[in-house]
């Protein structure tokens, strides 16, 4: 599963880089296409330079829906920065402990993650699970500290601010789940079944406050007990291969149709 995650997320960087080629070769290119329009439209007629640039308005097209998205996206790195740092305070008032990298914090609120190199518990979490729980929460956590899925969530969110809401969360949904059965075997390899979703269910309970711990507990369970495999969706790699598509078509229908460029 720890394969799986990766490979996700591989194929998000893949997306990354092919749409940034497609939008920095449109941007090379928009003031040509804007000036052949210019050029084509005083000299033909309306029905021949619609069929001959039609592509030409596509692309220009393309480009200010990219334009939008990219500008998002700069939108919501600044914003998860500040709440980087905003978290990064709330965690330093709040410690009460540090060992090696776990930090407790004070909080009644129930809540244990991943913090950039470092896994934050807080002291509710300890109060409501008995001494094997703790070690299969602890080590679920040192699970995603080891395959770095703070960092690939991270990214992962500024890379698919590039897509729809509903795709975002479509692809951003698989990466969670690989890294969530991946922390799983990382855990139960150490501590069993029993206590590792005992301390899953515990936490469940409190959904309301917390609810990330209630997280895909369907699909963690017919995984851990009933060994049912889950699979990278076709949509991963469909529409990560839509950049490179509109891509090569872009390179080969360069030129408008009545070769005036």
């Amino acid at each position: 599963m720890r394969a799986k995650s990766n490979l996700v997320f591989l194929f998000f960087g893949l997306f990354f880089v092919f749409y940034t080629a497609l939008y920095v070769f449109l941007l090379e290119n928009i003031s040509v296409w804007i000036g052949d329009i210019k050029a084509c439209y005083s000299v033909m007629g309306m029905n021949s330079f619609i069929f001959n640039h039609f592509h030409i308005f596509i692309y220009l097209f393309i480009f200010l829906i990219m334009s939008y998205y990219i500008f998002k996206v700069l939108t919501f790195f600044l914003k998860t920065v500040q709440e980087v740092l905003k978290l990064k305070k709330q965690i330093e008032k709040l410690r009460l402990k540090t060992f090696k990298n776990f930090v407790v914090i004070d909080t009644d609120i129930p809540v244990s993650f991943n913090f950039l190199n470092s896994v934050v518990i807080s002291n509710s979490v300890l109060k409501i699970l008995n001494r094997e729980e703790k070690k299969a929460v602890f080590y679920h956590e040192i699970g995603h500290l080891k395959n770095y899925d703070s960092i690939k969530f991270f990214l992962s969110e500024i890379i698919l601010s590039l897509l729809p809401e509903n795709l975002k969360n479509l692809l951003k949904k698989q990466l969670i789940t690989f890294s969530e059965f991946s922390a799983d075997m990382y855990a139960l390899q150490r501590v069993s079944k029993k206590d590792l979703f005992s301390a899953v269910l515990k936490l469940k309970e409190e959904k309301n406050k917390y609810p990330q711990a209630s997280a895909f507990i369907e699909e963690r369970f017919l995984f851990a007990f009933e060994n049912k495999k889950q699979r990278i969706s076709p949509s991963v790699l469909i529409i990560q291969l839509i950049p490179a598509v509109v891509f090569i078509g872009v390179i080969i229908y360069k030129t408008c149709f009545c070769g005036a460029m």
